[in-house]
Parts: structure tokens; C-alpha cells; sequence
């Protein structure tokens, strides 16, 4: 008690909130268990799919051959997981107490629908259904965005068979007449790693392509392509595009080779110099990438000096 009968105010030990936080998250979770639960998903002998994903491939490997191809609506369904309100909030509420979510995040759920994919992709079907979500609608480059999501998955179907079905249908998709077909091809192949015989080339075409969002596309997608032969020549022509996202494109794409795109040393000179007189241009930088939206002579200027530090080895 202190003068003036006021009392003395007791702080209450950080023990007590952790274990207010640990309640609180304990109560979210029931809810979270409770309202975003996924959908509905077929039977193996009396135990769940997305339960057998779980265990180890010899548990879920005969189970998903068992189910085949009528697992597919279920395992698209949780390709497109999304995390609801509460389950966002309660993993938020346990991060800052250091805790992991011991429940079926949607990050989780994903993961396990892409093994299961995996495992049905010797049947085209699975290829298909996939890539009927890849040119759906225009791809956003985005975790949640559902055409992403299946160009991505494209990787998993490491079939011999599903990977050449995949590539004769790529193909022609880079040829249609329509831009947006041509780019979420493209796309396909930068987050699948699906690159073909002939994709090399036709990607080195399209990184001329009249449409800016296209030509951003086949960067993307060349820079998951090994073959040095054809991606430093076709990212050496693309330091002189019009648009300054693509050449910051270009130059960041050479920047990661190192000293494999040594070859392209003379025309990053010349482009350096060439930056110092451009005048920005944001016309078409709508269909770039977030990263290269920005893009400025100076921001080019800078990218290519750090490709030749990084080709050579020493500060340019």
C-alpha cells in the first residue's frame, strides 16, 4: 500500500502472457480444425488419401496407384489450398512464441497434393488436367494463383512419358496466335523446368516477341534452360530492347551465369555505355514481372555492372 491509499500496480510475469498466448492459440486452433477443414477426398482400405500422403512412399505409393486417376479432382482441389482467416491468424499467433503449426496448412496440403500427382503422373491424365489450369485464364505469378500452381506441378510428373506429353503440348502453345496462350506457355516451362528439344529455340524467339508481358515470359523460362549456347547470345540482344525491365531482365539473367557468359563481356560494355543515354520508358511495364516494373536506365546500368563484376571477378 503506498501513500494516499493508492495501491502498487503488479506487472504480471511474461510467464503469465506466454501461457495466455499458448491458450489462445490452442483455441484458434480448435476453430481452425473445426471451419477450414478441406474438401472431401476418396478411401484407400478404410484410411484416407490425403492421410496416406503422410507416411512413407511404400505406405502411399501403392494407395495413390490403387485410387489412380479419381484422385485427381481431390489433389487439384488441394493444389489450390489456401490458408482461411482463422488458420492464417492462429499461425501467425504461434510464430511469435517459436511454435510450428501442427496442423494441415495449406503450404502442407500442396506439398502433399504434388506427390500424389507425382505418383499418378506415368497417366497422362494428370499432365492434362494440369495443364488445362495453366492456360485457363492469364497467369499471375503468385503462390495462391491456381495456373501457377499447375505450371509448377508440371515438374513433379517425372514420367518419361508424362514429361514428352507435356512438351508436345508446350510446343505449339508458344506458337499460338493468341499472346497470352504464347506467355503462360512460357511461364509453364520457367516454373515446371519442362524444356524440350526444340523449346530452346522457340523460346529465343519469343524473347523478341512484339508483347512486352511474352517476351519477360521467355526470359523467365531461358533462365532455367542449361544450355549456355542458347541463352547468352539471345540475353546479349535483349540488352538492347526498348523496354527497361527487359534489359534488367537480361542482364540479371547473365549476372547468374557468371563466368559461363563470358562471351556476352563486349556486349554488356556497350550497353552499359548505351544506358547512360536512355531515357526511361515505362510504356509496356505493365506486363512485366514485379521486380522489373521499376526498372530505370540507372537500375539497368547498375544490373549490368554487377553481371561483368560477376563474370570477371572484379569490381567493374
Amino acid at each position: 500500500m503506498l501513500r494516499n491509499g493508492m495501491t502498487k500496480e503488479v506487472r504480471r510475469p511474461k510467464r503469465e502472457w506466454w501461457i495466455a498466448g499458448v491458450a489462445a492459440g490452442v483455441v484458434i486452433l480448435l476453430a481452425v480444425m473445426w471451419l477450414d477443414r478441406g474438401p472431401e477426398e476418396p478411401v484407400y482400405q478404410g484410411c484416407k488419401v490425403g492421410e496416406w500422403l503422410k507416411g512413407h512412399p511404400r505406405e502411399y505409393i501403392p494407395a495413390m496407384q490403387a485410387v489412380g486417376t479419381n484422385a485427381l479432382p481431390y489433389l487439384l482441389a488441394e493444389l489450390e489450398a489456401r490458408d482461411g482467416g482463422l488458420s492464417r491468424a492462429a499461425q501467425k499467433a504461434l510464430s511469435r512464441l517459436s511454435i510450428a503449426p501442427f496442423w494441415d496448412t495449406a503450404r502442407k496440403r500442396r506439398y502433399r497434393a504434388r506427390i500424389g500427382l507425382q505418383v499418378l503422373g506415368k497417366d497422362i491424365e494428370a499432365a492434362d488436367v494440369l495443364l488445362e489450369r495453366v492456360f485457363a485464364r492469364p497467369i499471375q505469378i503468385k503462390e495462391d494463383d491456381p495456373g501457377w500452381l499447375a505450371a509448377g506441378s508440371l515438374g513433379w510428373l517425372t514420367s518419361p512419358v508424362a514429361q514428352a506429353h507435356i512438351g508436345e503440348r508446350l510446343g505449339p502453345a508458344m506458337e499460338s496466335p493468341d499472346p497470352d496462350v504464347r506467355r503462360n506457355a512460357c511461364l509453364a516451362i520457367a516454373a515446371g523446368g519442362n524444356l524440350g528439344v526444340d523449346h530452346g529455340k522457340r523460346l529465343v524467339a519469343l524473347t523478341a516477341d512484339r508483347v512486352v508481358a511474352v517476351r519477360a515470359a521467355a526470359i523467365r523460362a531461358l533462365a532455367v534452360c542449361r544450355a549456355n549456347e542458347v541463352v547468352i547470345p539471345a540475353m546479349a540482344a535483349r540488352l538492347e530492347d526498348e523496354q527497361a525491365g527487359i534489359r534488367w531482365m537480361a542482364a540479371h539473367v547473365l549476372r547468374m551465369r557468371g563466368t559461363n557468359a563470358v562471351a556476352a563481356l563486349p556486349a554488356l560494355r556497350v550497353a552499359y555505355e548505351a544506358e547512360a543515354k536512355r531515357a526511361s520508358n515505362r510504356e509496356g511495364a505493365e506486363g512485366l514481372p514485379d521486380e522489373a516494373k521499376n526498372a530505370t536506365p540507372q537500375r539497368v546500368r547498375d544490373a549490368i555492372r554487377e553481371a561483368v563484376e560477376r563474370i570477371e571477378g572484379k569490381v567493374f
